[in-house]
């Protein structure tokens, strides 16, 4: 109800102060903030984003609802040891910018064991590793069936989840595999995708 002693001058500053907060909690106020890094690793439960030696692993949410966990607690970020950095530059380096890398068939290089794997390790879609100088990218990289050129990469990020977990990855000499620098610490920026 409008009252005649209403100041006149308060309605077009109460409409000013919505129009305000429509503007600034529209989408855009809204957005994620953007990852860090580009998208180098593709896997059935998240991605893994990396800006020099720092790495986001963000979890696919629909991934993890089978298992009824919340796939923001899966979220992290770390660091990699600088020759942990050193070999995935190298192992990119080594890739052709202009060249395709298809999973190999069975039986060749690459795909030895693919035939006695287990079954439900069989069963799992490629992985996906991205390479932003070449239109042929993302490669598939199946656990038991990849291409040499791309294994070093993955394994990097094996190993990363592996020392964040405190498992033991040995090289085939039996020494540790180390790729996670533990002295540094830092947040995800996002924990979901």
């Amino acid at each position: 109800m409008h009252h005649r002693n209403a100041h006149p001058s308060s309605t077009p500053g109460l409409f000013a102060v919505a129009v305000l907060c429509l503007f600034g909690c529209g989408p855009e106020a809204a957005s994620s903030p953007e990852i860090p890094g580009r998208l180098e690793l593709d896997v059935q439960s998240g991605r893994y984003f990396r800006d020099g030696g720092r790495v986001e692993y963000l979890p696919v949410a629909d991934h993890w609802v089978w298992d009824r966990v919340d796939p923001a607690t899966a979220a992290y970020c770390a660091y990699l040891t600088p020759q942990a950095v050193q070999r995935l530059e190298a192992a990119y380096a080594a890739l052709d910018p202009d060249e395709d890398v298809p999973l190999p068939q069975v039986g060749e290089p690459g795909c030895e064991s693919y035939a006695q794997g287990p079954e439900d390790l069989r069963a799992l879609d490629p992985f996906l590793v991205h390479d932003p100088r070449n239109p042929n990218s993302p490669f598939p990289c199946h656990p038991l069936c990849c291409d040499s050129r791309l294994r070093p990469i993955t394994n990097i990020y094996f190993g990363l989840d592996n020392n964040r977990a405190g498992i033991d990855w040995v090289d085939v000499g039996g020494n540790p595999i180390v790729v996670w620098d533990d002295t540094r610490t830092c947040t995800p920026t996002v924990t979901t995708l």
